[in-house]
């Protein structure tokens, strides 16, 4: 016998599937996948993110649709303190011609009128108002406002009479108010 006359050793296998050894568990390689095989996962992707955007859109078209809705949706009290907001933030802006888009065009063609707005603006600095209360009868509203000026101590209580003007309120005439 060779193994003697070597000096070697001899080994013995041991099967791998023995009641001492736990069973040896073999990596798994990663399955190579070609496009044939990609494309039901890309299908399905796809078909994901369709229904995604259908669920989406009706919600969207919601939003949309509320956030841009018409004055016809809103109460004509309403109406009318959008009105005085437009008005009031445009005279804190010192911007004529947006106060004067909220304004009946008779009081426009008062002698002097943009002239005295711009000394009063000049005069009062920032406003700020109170929206009391609005009466709307018809084609007629009355506004009850609070008007607080920077450069006065004191505020001023007003009645604004509007005038409808086709689709909008107009401010036509101011007078002394009662202090709600």
């Amino acid at each position: 016998m060779l193994v003697g006359k070597f000096n070697a050793v001899k080994v013995e296998s041991v099967p791998l599937k023995s009641m001492f050894l736990p069973a040896a568990r073999r990596p798994r390689a990663p399955a190579i996948i070609g496009d044939r095989e990609l494309m039901p996962t890309k299908a399905r992707r796809g078909l994901l993110v369709a229904c995604g955007a259908v669920a989406v859109l009706p919600i969207a078209a919601v939003v949309i649709v509320l956030a841009t809705r018409p004055a016809a949706w809103t109460t004509e009290e309403d109406q009318v303190r959008a009105v005085l907001a437009g008005m009031n933030g445009s005279y804190n802006r010192s911007d004529f011609e947006a106060f004067a888009s909220h304004v009946c065009a008779d009081v426009l063609q008062v002698k002097d009128y943009e002239a005295g707005w711009h000394q009063s603006r000049t005069t009062d600095g920032p406003t700020h108002i109170t929206v009391n209360s609005v009466d709307v009868n018809g084609a007629d509203a009355v506004a009850n406002v609070r008007f607080i000026a920077a450069n006065h101590e004191d505020a001023k209580t007003l009645d604004i009479d509007f005038l409808r003007d086709g689709t909008e309120w107009k401010a036509c005439r101011y007078h002394a108010g009662n202090s709600v």
